[in-house]
Parts: structure tokens; C-alpha cells; sequence
């Protein structure tokens, strides 16, 4: 935001401002102040979304697969997986609009033999999850966004989903990753999704990607690159991703989507094993960290 330096006096208060500024201290200077948000506010610290999934008595446990939001950031979706692949579970959170932190709304699921491959996008006012029926062909459910009630199958036309992990929507079509570099576009007509051609050049080894404003983010777990696509996909920039940068010391924590924050600033979600008996995973959780775009 542009800065402004205001001169007051000790009682005075300064003038100008927005509802919900404070004058923010810009140097070691009397009275060099400029209106601002409070510091620390709007959710840019790092967040631990709901409660840890302990294992089950059959020794089965439940960890974070995907996570998406809606295109202005005011609810996240996860899907989590059991490890005995029995079923899938999503959970929506809300951001509170005062703190910025996200509280758990709603959770709902489907059960039935699963892979540990998933990817979940929101279009309008539809949760849509991709996964893999536990012989090698992937399906898609979609839910209510509002609350997670309603699931119902959707039947797909033209060329099968790609076997992998990455999808992103760009509010209208879905775009969910074949192989590779290679990305089908998918076009939405009430429960039917219908392929609408290829995209390609994508980042090798997608784990994770999100759409906005034009531009496609991709992550491959150690960079973070920008593109915008016509065709093909054209990159912009490149970033690194660093777990230790970003607080987190656990080799076995994983990335696995992002979440819109504001216009400089993505949510980077990842997966990390928060408790562990004899080396065994017995809670995981879903951490999220804010992380500046590549431009």
C-alpha cells in the first residue's frame, strides 16, 4: 500500500486513514508514522487447521491429500486419506474475517476401496474432488461448497482423468493433469465434465496448483513457478520453496496444495506427521504458512 508520512504531535491524532488502519511506526524518527494494518493481523502467520486424526485401533491412519479454496481465500477445503484405504474425508474451514485464521465448519466423505491419489478444485458453488477408485480409474465426486452435503457423482466424457495428483479451475473449465507436463481441460454441464483438449508445458513432477487472476501457480515441492497458459503454458517466474526457510525441519512433511490469501501472498499447505510413537505416525496435521508469489 502507498505510504504516506504523517506529522503529529504526541496528543494529536494523525489525519486520513482507512477503517481498521493504525499509524504503524516507520523509522526511529518523532512522529514518523503511516496509516497501516495492524501488525500481525490478517492471518499471514502460520495456522494448524483442526484437530490431529489419531490412528485407529486397526492401526489405520488419516493424512492430508489435497487442499483448495475459494478464489477470494474466505474458506479452505482438505480431503484426507486413511492409510488403510477405506475412505476419503473433506473438511471445510472458514476464515474468520476478523483475525484471518481459519475454524473448522463442516467434514463429510465417501467411503469406499481408495489409492492415496487426490486433487479437489471449487467452481461456483460446487466442491469438486478427483480420485482414484482403488483399480487404477479415477472419479469424481461433487459436493456442495457451502457445506459439504449433497454428493453425487459426476460423469466424465470424452478423455479419462489423468492417474495423478494436480488440478486447478480458472472458475469456469477444470484442469486436471494427465502426465507429465501435460494438463485436459475439462468444460462443467450440471453433473457431466467433457474434455476440451490438452494444455501443455506444464512444470515437470506437479504436486500441487492453483489459479489466479490469469495466472497458474505449480509447485513440484521445491519450486514454485508462475505461467499463464493459451495453448500451452508460458513461464512467467520461478521461485524456491524451502521447508527449513519456512520453519519446518520435518523431512517427512509434505506439500500438498495452495490457498489464495491476497494479491502477493498464496497459502502453502502441506501435511506434517505432528506426533509420532517408535517411530511410528500416530497424528498428522494440516499446516499452512504464507509464501510471497513468484512475479
Amino acid at each position: 500500500m502507498p505510504k504516506t508520512t504523517i506529522k503529529t504531535n504526541q496528543a494529536g491524532v494523525p489525519s486520513g486513514g482507512t477503517v481498521g488502519q493504525v499509524p504503524v511506526k516507520q523509522s526511529g524518527t518523532d512522529y514518523d508514522v503511516a496509516w497501516g494494518a495492524v501488525p500481525g493481523g490478517g492471518g499471514y502467520s502460520e495456522q494448524n487447521l483442526g484437530k490431529p486424526l489419531y490412528a485407529s485401533a486397526s492401526g489405520s491412519t488419516k493424512s492430508l491429500n489435497s487442499i483448495t479454496s475459494t478464489p477470494d481465500g474466505s474458506v479452505l477445503f482438505a480431503v484426507w486419506f486413511t492409510s488403510d484405504g477405506l475412505d476419503y474425508e473433506f473438511f471445510r474451514y472458514e476464515r474468520d474475517t476478523a483475525t484471518g485464521q481459519y475454524k473448522f465448519t463442516h467434514s463429510s466423505g465417501v467411503g469406499n476401496n481408495q489409492n492415496d491419489i487426490a486433487s479437489c478444485v471449487v467452481v461456483g458453488i460446487y466442491f469438486y474432488v478427483f480420485f482414484e477408485n482403488g483399480a487404477g480409474v479415477m472419479r469424481c465426486e461433487r459436493l456442495l461448497a457451502s457445506d459439504l452435503s449433497g454428493i453425487t457423482p459426476v460423469t466424465i466424457t470424452g478423455a479419462p482423468l489423468g492417474n495423478d495428483t494436480s488440478a486447478f479451475t480458472d472458475g469456469t473449465d477444470i484442469f486436471v493433469k494427465l502426465t507429465g507436463t501435460t494438463y485436459t481441460q475439462y468444460t462443467i454441464s450440471g453433473t457431466t465434465i467433457t474434455s476440451a483438449g490438452t494444455i501443455t508445458g506444464a512444470l515437470t513432477g506437479v504436486v500441487a496448483a492453483f489459479y489466479d487472476a490469469g495466472t497458474v501457480y505449480m509447485t513440484d515441492g521445491l519450486l514454485v513457478n508462475s505461467y499463464t497458459y493459451a495453448g500451452s503454458f508460458t513461464l512467467v517466474a520461478s521461485g524456491s520453496y524451502e521447508q527449513a526457510r519456512l520453519g519446518d525441519t520435518d523431512s517427512t512433511s509434505t506439500l500438498k496444495g495452495f490457498a489464495y490469501k491476497d494479491t502477493s501472498v498464496l497459502f502453502m499447505a502441506y501435511n506434517m506427521q505432528s506426533s509420532r510413537i517408535a517411530s511410528t505416525n500416530t497424528a498428522d496435521s494440516l499446516i499452512i504458512k504464507p509464501f510471497s508469489r513468484p512475479v
